[in-house]
């Protein structure tokens, strides 16, 4: 007998338990299992192999080939355990022999064991089906699981915190938001996690927002200690637990390298600080007035205009001057946050060359600029929902505004 390997494009392992076992051929991947048994009398080992049409029903993509892979288990078994027998095909077509060499070929093996290799071959691949469908059914609850675990997560929404500012063409935002969550009954608030950003509007294009997430996995305390310590061009610094500096133009939260090397911003001088460093209450303070705030007017401007104000080039500074030497009016139509803030441009005898009612009810902060003014506020009241923060930019020679949610989704 030749003992030369079978042709290395495929392999026959046999696996032994006792009396009984399998033979499985394997080929580009895949895999044939039979079940083994001692005969009896010439019959020295069956393989329940399976007939033609048990094959194409259940191993569509070799029963083509079925003779030949048979010929190769065959010549395999007969090279590696019975080199002086020859194998057969019984009368069944079911069941391959192997018979002593010399012995007349039989009908098959003996009726007992005939029924007890059929028995263990069906048992098999019902085992191999029911291994599929437990595979396809774990499969499915996983996924399942996995999108059960994603429709319980309660997705949350990123809000501002602190003072924004300008840096360059760009209006910057410091944002706190909540990470995502799996609700429970006994959840415990103190291990809520939170993730800090910076998200950046563009005075010139309404259509550019971008957002830089700074840090994740803080506690809420040391993610409201984010804030902006200075702006130096389009660079921004940011200050709290973990310290960063992001560049505005193209949205980049820089490496610890380059940020060390960054121009810090120029540091401030009293009441003459720059902008970005002013707080809510210092910007606003001798430059606009809430509504119902005690206190003359600037500027008597129509009937049902509240609380009238220019809007200063700085904290304590002059008005801001437009081209042209217009000026720019800031009021609320109503009282008490029942109306809208206007914007608008006025000329040196008090008349208005264009005059826009914004999308805010709250003024808190202003950002001037002679070309792209910004205000942030948040939208009028209503009962029982918590007003949208908002960014607004007026261009200043017509008057559009521009309106930017400050949530982060």
């Amino acid at each position: 007998m030749n003992a030369k390997g079978p042709p290395a494009n495929y392999r026959v392992r046999i696996v032994e338990n006792g009396r009984d076992g399998e033979v499985i051929y394997e080929e580009a991947g895949r895999a044939l299992s039979f079940y083994w048994t001692f005969g009896a009398g010439a019959v020295v080992t069956s393989i329940a192999v399976g007939n033609a049409a048990e094959w194409r029903r259940d191993h569509s993509w070799a029963a083509d080939r079925r003779d030949e892979i048979i010929a190769r288990i065959g010549a395999e078994v007969i090279r590696r355990r019975a080199p002086s027998c020859r194998a057969e095909i019984d009368e069944t077509g079911r069941h391959l022999n192997i018979l002593a060499d010399g012995a007349p070929a039989a009908p098959g093996p003996a009726p007992a064991r005939t029924a007890a290799a059929d028995f263990v071959w069906r048992l098999n691949k019902a085992k191999s089906k029911m291994s599929m469908i437990v595979l396809v059914l774990a499969l499915v609850a996983g996924a399942a699981l996995l999108a059960g675990r994603s429709a319980l997560t309660i997705k949350t929404t990123g809000t501002p915190i602190g003072v924004s500012a300008r840096a360059g063409d760009f209006i910057v935002t410091p944002i706190s938001r909540l990470e995502p969550y799996i609700p429970s009954p006994d959840r415990n608030h103190g291990r809520d996690r939170y993730a800090t950003g910076l998200l950046i509007h563009s005075a010139r294009d309404a259509g550019a927002r971008r957002y830089v997430a700074v840090s994740e996995g803080m506690s809420g305390g040391d993610a409201a200690k984010l804030r902006i310590a200075g702006v130096n061009g389009d660079l921004v610094f940011l200050d709290g637990p973990q310290s960063a500096v992001v560049e505005a133009a193209s949205a980049r939260l820089m490496d610890a390298d380059a940020a060390q090397d960054a121009p810090a911003p120029p540091r401030p001088k009293g009441a003459e600080a720059l902008e970005a460093l002013h707080s809510a209450e210092r910007r606003l303070e001798g430059f606009l007035a809430a509504p119902g705030e005690a206190g003359a007017p600037a500027l008597a401007v129509a009937d049902g205009a509240h609380n009238p104000f220019f809007l200063r080039a700085a904290a304590h500074g002059d008005a801001l001057r437009l081209q042209g030497g217009d000026s720019l009016v800031i009021f609320h139509t109503a009282p008490y946050r029942a109306g809208v803030v206007v914007i608008a441009r006025v000329n040196a005898a008090g008349e208005f060359r264009w005059r826009t009612e914004t999308a805010l009810g709250r003024l808190d902060e202003a950002l001037p600029d002679p070309a792209r003014p910004a205000f942030i506020g948040a939208r009028p009241r209503v009962e029982g929902k918590v007003p949208e923060p908002l960014l607004v930019v007026i261009d200043a020679e017509t008057g559009k505004a521009a309106t930017h949610s400050l949530l982060v989704e």
